[in-house]
């Protein structure tokens, strides 16, 4: 979930949005403008959102194959509380 909210949903929603207030531009100097503002959503947010979104999926194919090769089964209270917090996530998501 993490990957596909930071990789694509937040670059998707937030070149949309300038993509609409670049609509809204008007004037000699909006083309200009219009070319700074792709540069800058891209430099600062998109390029580093997409990057922390790479990061989460690494991380967590990590924790994943750390779990496969050297955790143990989980206890009866650990399986309880897991069972317990997909239910939760599994109505957040409905």
């Amino acid at each position: 979930m993490g990957f596909a909210v930071f990789y694509a949903a937040l670059p998707i929603t937030l070149m949309a949005w300038t993509d609409a207030n670049k609509a809204k531009m008007t004037g000699p100097t909006a083309a200009v403008f219009a070319n700074l503002v792709d540069q800058v959503m891209w430099q600062r947010f998109i390029g580093p959102c997409q990057w922390v979104g790479v990061a989460i999926l690494l991380a967590c194919w990590a924790i994943a194959a750390w779990k496969t090769f050297y955790g143990d089964g989980l206890t009866d209270d650990e399986l309880a509380g897991a069972t317990w917090m997909a239910k939760i996530v599994a109505r957040l998501l409905r």
